[in-house]
């Protein structure tokens, strides 16, 4: 995962969390999407 590099540059773990969970409801919106139709 992206998490340990973010960590290693002094990235506040919290905004990483957000990130992280910004692209997995993203590719999820997006599979659907792609499922849906």
């Amino acid at each position: 995962m992206l998490l340990p590099s973010f960590t290693k540059q002094g990235l506040d773990i919290s905004k990483a969390k957000k990130w992280q969970m910004a692209i997995i409801g993203y590719r999820a919106y997006v599979t659907k999407k792609a499922l849906g139709n």
